[in-house]
């Protein structure tokens, strides 16, 4: 399906995922914000239930989904791609099973990012298996996960100063 597949936004209406007003209102929004994803503005819009519209993208780009949260992530990131590296590839590494690191990104269109990701988690002797969710989502993470890591930061700061 991937050769010949119809733009985005007709096959989630086709599936009933959407509305046409829907993609209207989305193409609308793309045109002031170019570099925004129809799937992101759609769920910006609150077009449709985030889980079936995550479920049906993935479906039609033929990629694995994930309605990424900061409870899901089962390692610790920054041990295997550093924050900036994350925010600039929108990708979180959230769990290794058997030598398979799972990694959600935000978009796999790029295939020189999501090539650089894998290599770095190849370098780790890990293979990469990759997952979609929205921008918003993988931004969510980051920012909480940058948060938590400031804030550890922090504490070890406060501590040499007073264990001195």
């Amino acid at each position: 399906m991937a050769g010949n597949r119809q733009p985005l936004g007709i096959e989630l209406v086709r599936r009933g995922i959407v509305g046409q007003d829907d993609i209207a209102k989305a193409i609308e929004y793309q045109e002031e914000n170019p570099k925004e994803k129809l799937g992101d503005i759609l769920y910006k819009l609150r077009a449709a239930n985030p889980d079936k519209l995550l479920s049906a993208i993935g479906d039609i780009l033929e990629e694995k989904t994930i309605m990424l949260s900061l409870d899901m992530i089962k390692i610790k990131v920054s041990n295997y791609i550093s924050i900036d590296t994350a925010k600039e590839d929108l990708a979180v590494p959230f769990e290794i099973d058997n030598g398979v690191i799972k990694v959600c990104f935000a978009s796999t269109s790029n295939k020189s990012q999501v090539e650089a990701v894998r290599l770095l988690m190849l370098n780790k002797g890990l293979v990469m298996e990759k997952y979609i969710t929205f921008k918003e989502k993988i931004l969510n993470v980051l920012t909480k996960l940058s948060d938590i890591s400031t804030d550890s930061i922090d504490t070890e700061a406060n501590r040499n100063r007073y264990n001195r």
